[in-house]
């Protein structure tokens, strides 16, 4: 009797290493293989022993539902057809579910194998096909031929090679000697895994997957292992026929078969795609740990959202640490000084599903607030869940500069002084981007007019400016009421950080009938009364700019980079240009 006995323990064994093969195929968490005849045994996955002790022991007595067919649900809770099955009326509460027969020689359903999770989910087509060569398998295992364990062990095998992905490769051997070069068995799917044929692969082809230096001392280790292991799993990087490396997954299990003799199964699966996902997630994680931008992660509940995860900006900016944050409500991490209003605006979009884009205050530990530019998806995970991703950016330097400049802007408005800020369209024309009150009042732009004019004089100002000169130029306006006035214009160029000029800052203002008490600016008005010449101050050389005739540059003497350009329009004789020169040089010297 202890012999049938431990017979059994073994086959269990075995039956479980094939409730694990069903579930990796399937995608499934769990996987059960159950016989009618009880004296058989029973094999598992993924299911503790209490939980499996109870769902056979609910199924003494019941007369299951029989069928010669592949039965499958996305969620068996609402199917009539699955109500009295224990796995999913059980504690085991299975969701989705699939059931293959086990069919003996004689027709005759005898158990079943059943893969499960306990939320819902689709399975593919070729996952749940898979389920009828690893059946018929469990049955060449625990069919009552009198084969030799080796025999019978091999036409078990054999029995899975019709879909199963996963490589295999079944060793036989002793306690103390084990070959894992030259293997009993090899599945198709090894074969194409590694490249080899499987007479290849018979034939000791697997001595050439771990690479031709390290290979020997690879198996040694695990056959080492595995006399006093039962289960060995590694990751490492394997070789194919062609030379191409992949990553494998390679899983060593040392066991016995009904008779005693030791069998090792080593099942070898390609990874190399979920291996880079891993690693392409890990660098994701550790690009958005270290992110300066304020990253969050929080379930889809608008009273009570709870924070799942936090990167380590929003940590550092706050002042916690990741667990003081992660699992508590996400409205903690918001000031009481925001609006109520606001506030009820997030949950409504929380609630309907619609993305957040707010600017909201919030707390850190030491009782300071700060501004957040927060904007928020609603993203929904494999199995179905919602959840709501955030990313914020500190907007505090930002408000407060705002801040600042819109009391710059109410200040520019009381001053007298037009003040104009242009930019520049895809043509290089100046467009208005702002002005003050003085400007808009008087409509009066010299710098658009001086800019479009096809002169030399209006190079000279457009290429000084693009260099970020600043010019200072004093120009002539004939009112309607036959006044002449004089406007003083300054105009800068301000460059970005590649040195080109992207806008124009100007400001002007009519000067007082005794003109202002600059030399400069009598000088102008002696210069446009003399000959109708223009004088304009710059603050960088623009000698190499001046290429016209119509202008001469002067440089301010005991000045830091300060060059005047006399320019004029009409023609003059050289007698009229040496008497502006003289005019200029006296001026100069009675400064």
């Amino acid at each position: 009797m202890t012999g049938v006995l431990d017979s059994i323990g073994v086959l269990d064994r075995e039956l479980d290493l094939f409730a694990e093969i069903a579930a990796r195929e399937s995608g499934a968490q769990m996987a059960l293989i159950r016989f009618y005849d009880r004296p058989v045994g029973s094999g598992s996955f993924g299911l503790e022993a209490s939980t499996l002790a109870a769902v056979l022991m609910r199924e003494e007595g019941q007369v299951l539902e029989l069928h010669d067919g592949l039965l499958s649900s996305v969620d068996a809770q609402h199917e009539r057809r699955f109500f009295d099955d224990p796995c999913v009326s059980g504690s085991l509460h299975a969701r989705f579910y699939a059931r293959q027969p086990l069919v003996a020689l004689d027709g005759s359903v005898v158990g079943t194998l059943c893969v499960f999770d306990r939320s819902t989910r689709n399975a593919s087509s070729d996952q749940l096909l898979a389920l009828a060569p690893i059946a018929r398998a469990i049955m060449a295992l625990t069919s009552a031929q009198k084969n030799s364990s080796q025999e019978q062990l091999a036409l078990a095998c054999a029995s899975c090679v019709g879909l199963c992905t996963s490589g295999i490769a079944v060793f036989a051997g002793t306690d103390d000697v084990l070959d894992l070069i030259h293997p009993l068995f090899v599945n198709d799917a090894l074969a194409h895994i590694t490249g080899y044929s499987r007479d290849e692969l018979l034939a000791g082809g697997l001595l050439q997957l771990v690479g031709e230096k390290t290979n020997t001392q690879k198996f040694s280790t695990m056959s080492a292992r595995l006399r006093y292991e039962w289960l060995i799993i590694e990751v490492v990087s394997l070789y194919r026929k062609d030379g191409t490396r992949f990553t494998g997954e390679v899983r060593g299990e040392r066991d016995r078969d009904v008779s005693g003799n030791v069998i090792h199964n080593m099942i070898i699966r390609d990874i190399s795609l979920f291996h880079d996902a891993q690693q392409r997630l890990h660098l994701l994680s550790q690009g958005v740990d270290e992110a300066d931008d304020f990253f969050l992660l929080a379930t889809m509940d608008p009273e009570n959202a709870r924070i799942e995860y936090v990167n380590q900006s929003l940590c550092g900016n706050i002042g916690r640490q990741k667990h003081e944050i992660e699992h508590s409500s996400l409205l903690n991490l918001f000031s009481s000084e925001n609006s109520p209003d606001l506030l009820g605006r997030i949950r409504t979009n929380i609630a309907n599903r619609e993305p957040v884009f707010h600017e909201v205050k919030m707390q850190r530990a030491d009782g300071s607030t700060f501004w957040v530019d927060i904007v928020a998806r609603l993203i929904t995970d494999d199995d179905g869940f919602d959840h709501w991703l955030a990313v914020g950016r500190d907007s505090t330097l930002r408000r407060q500069t705002h801040e600042q400049l819109s009391e710059l802007v109410a200040a520019l408005d009381d001053v007298s002084e037009s003040v104009v800020l242009y930019g520049f369209d895809e043509h290089d024309i100046p467009m208005i981007i702002y002005e003050n009150q003085a400007s808009y009042d008087g409509s009066f732009y010299p710098l658009s007019q001086m800019y479009s004019q096809r002169t030399a004089q209006a190079k000279l100002m457009r290429d000084g400016l693009a260099r970020g000169f600043r010019m200072l130029r004093w120009i002539v306006r004939d009112d309607a009421d036959a006044r002449v006035r004089w406007i003083e214009v300054c105009a800068r160029g301000i460059a970005d950080t590649t040195g080109g000029t992207k806008r124009l800052l100007t400001h002007h203002r009519q000067c007082t009938p005794g003109f202002s008490e600059s030399w400069l600016a009598r000088l102008a008005q002696d210069l446009y009364v003399d000959s109708g010449a223009s004088l304009e101050t710059w603050t960088g050389n623009v000698c190499a700019l001046c290429t016209e005739e119509q202008t001469f540059v002067v440089e301010l003497p005991g000045s830091q980079s300060l060059w005047l350009v006399i320019s004029w329009t009409r023609r003059l004789l050289h007698e009229d240009v040496a008497r502006l020169r003289g005019l200029v040089r006296t001026r100069m010297e009675q400064r």
